[in-house]
């Protein structure tokens, strides 16, 4: 079972009938490169991406996910490309052309932001195997410098973007289990951090700051995506971190 995400996602069978349920904003059920596609020409003047896993994409089908809360808060289109069942780097070229594999998810666009948020599928899928530790230190070091996470965000520093690195909030405790790594997403989340301080053109958001194990309403009813409430409210979180770095 992935950490952020429900098993179904991962089932090719089960997945393109979940896949093709909530993508209703296509006309008949389609792949990555097809809702990609879709996304870029219908919101040809966007400037902010989105990428990431099932807590980016959460919430799309009421148009209630974190990339609607930024659209809404900052009045402006935003491109979502985040899939469920994503993780940094997925091991099978074939997943990753359908955009589980969360670097493939990135567009080469004039972009002035993305939004890059994923590690937990990584732990979750091959903690069990590798050890948590070692996934982690693949993902990102403790340091920041080092690690897929920060190779994929030099990447897109490169291309003049600027991002926002997503910090993961806390599980409750019933799903916060050593086997899926859940206790080590606060570890993933403070390196993170640590990665986001070696740029000023990188910011770094906290969902933790929205999403608590202390109250069950910020969660969705699975207990581990968030609630249409706190979608919503991370994209304005991410919304305000955008406004006062263009301020300044």
């Amino acid at each position: 079972m992935n950490v952020f995400t429900m098993n179904v996602f991962r089932s090719n069978s089960l997945g393109i009938i979940v896949w093709c349920l909530a993508v209703l904003a296509l006309s008949a059920c389609a792949g990555f490169e097809e809702r990609a596609e879709y996304e870029l020409s219908a919101k040809p003047e966007a400037r902010i991406l989105v990428i990431g896993d099932s807590v980016m994409w959460w919430n799309s089908d009421s148009g209630a996910s974190v990339a609607d809360g930024i659209s809404e808060s900052l009045g402006e289109p935003v491109v979502n490309l985040a899939v469920p069942g994503a993780a940094i780097s997925h091991p099978d070229p074939a997943m990753a052309v359908e955009g589980l594999d969360i670097r493939a998810q990135y567009r080469d666009r004039d972009w002035q932001w993305v939004v890059v948020e994923g590690g937990a599928n990584d732990l979750g899928d091959e903690g069990g195997a590798r050890g948590c530790a070692a996934v982690l230190d693949e993902l990102v070091s403790e340091d920041g410098r080092r690690g897929e996470i920060p190779e994929l965000v030099r990447r897109i520093r490169s291309t003049g973007a600027r991002v926002v690195a997503m910090g993961y909030y806390d599980l409750p405790s019933s799903e916060a289990s050593d086997g899926y790594c859940g206790k080590t997403l606060s570890t993933l989340t403070q390196r993170i951090k640590s990665m986001a301080r070696h740029d000023p053109d990188v910011l770094f958001v906290a969902m933790a700051d929205v999403v608590s194990p202390s109250n069950s309403s910020d969660y969705d009813p699975d207990g581990i995506h968030p609630s249409v409430r706190s979608s919503r409210e991370i994209g304005g979180r991410i919304a305000a971190a955008i406004g006062a770095a263009e301020r300044r």
